[in-house]
C-alpha cells in the first residue's frame, strides 16, 4: 500500500526525529557530525586503553624505581614516614 508507506516514512527521516529546526540541505551535515562522534568515542576508547597501559606500566615498574629513588635521597620531600 503507497499511502501506508508515505505515512511511515517521515519518521525514519533523520529531519524529523532531530530535535534542531533544519532543512532537509544540513542532512549531510547531521551525518558528517555523526561520524565525527563516532570517530570520536573510537578515539577515547584509545585514550583510555593507552592510559590503562602506562598505569599498568607504572605499576610494573615502580617497585624497581623506587628504592632507587630512595637509595639517591629524591623521596624525602614526598615520603611521610621519614619524618
Amino acid at each position: 500500500d503507497l499511502t501506508t508507506a508515505e505515512r511511515e516514512l517521515p519518521q525514519h527521516l533523520p529531519s524529523q526525529s532531530c530535535s534542531c529546526m533544519h532543512d532537509i540541505k544540513l542532512d549531510p551535515m547531521h551525518h558528517e557530525l555523526a561520524s565525527l562522534r563516532a570517530d570520536m568515542a573510537v578515539y577515547h576508547r584509545d585514550v583510555a586503553a593507552i592510559l590503562n597501559n602506562q598505569q599498568l606500566l607504572l605499576a610494573a615498574v615502580m617497585p624497581y624505581v623506587v628504592p632507587q629513588m630512595a637509595a639517591a635521597g629524591n623521596l624525602e620531600s614526598t615520603s611521610p614516614t621519614t619524618e
